[in-house]
């Protein structure tokens, strides 16, 4: 299969795409000077010329986070809300703290109810703020569901609530559909 790198505009209820990249693993051959996936989301994000300012978030999946990212993203005056690996580590109080150590702590959650990805959900959040060597506070967004896996999400706005960070992040999905209507609509998903 293709992995594209696509960037859209999401307002209120529109989906707006803006810029697409085919992705070519390291060493394919004929298809020029290999870029990363963030290399090519760096240079979406530095493309973006809204003709007025606004708050923005870009919505990533946890193959984009990176403080890479986050920098180019804060360079411009945007925030990123994306997700963590399971395994991944962050800074809380100068200590080293695995995430999955965070999703242990039951004191820190609290229940939920919310309208996402078109029903009714109860799920346990709970909020941390950690530190990122070069990068500085980001808030660490720990969402449980039952019968699901165990979702952490981070965001470079720190001081946005724990609910909005995951509503922002429920919004991602419609990339995904897009994704799925440019592959089969527009034959994308045929392309070699």
């Amino acid at each position: 299969g293709q992995q594209w790198v696509l960037a859209a505009l999401f307002y209120k209820q529109a989906l707006l795409p803006l810029w697409s990249h085919l992705y070519h693993p390291q060493g394919a051959k004929g298809c020029g000077r290999f870029q990363t996936k963030v290399t090519l989301a760096k240079r979406m994000i530095q493309s973006l010329c809204l003709p007025i300012s606004c708050k923005l978030y870009i919505l990533a999946d946890s193959w984009y986070w990176s403080k890479e990212l986050a920098l180019t993203c804060r360079k411009y005056g945007y925030h990123m809300i994306s997700q963590l690996k399971s395994n991944s580590v962050v800074w809380i109080q100068v200590k080293r703290t695995p995430v999955k150590e965070l999703a242990s702590r039951t004191s820190a959650f609290r229940e939920v109810s919310v309208f996402l990805y078109g029903k009714n959900k109860t799920l346990k959040i709970a909020k941390f703020i950690a530190l990122v060597k070069g990068l500085g506070p980001i808030a660490v967004v720990i969402v449980k569901e039952k019968r699901k896996k165990t979702r952490y999400l981070v965001s470079t706005n720190f001081l946005l609530p724990a609910l909005e960070v995951v509503k922002f992040y429920a919004h991602r999905w419609k990339i995904e559909q897009m994704i799925k209507d440019l592959k089969q609509q527009l034959g994308l998903g045929d392309y070699q």
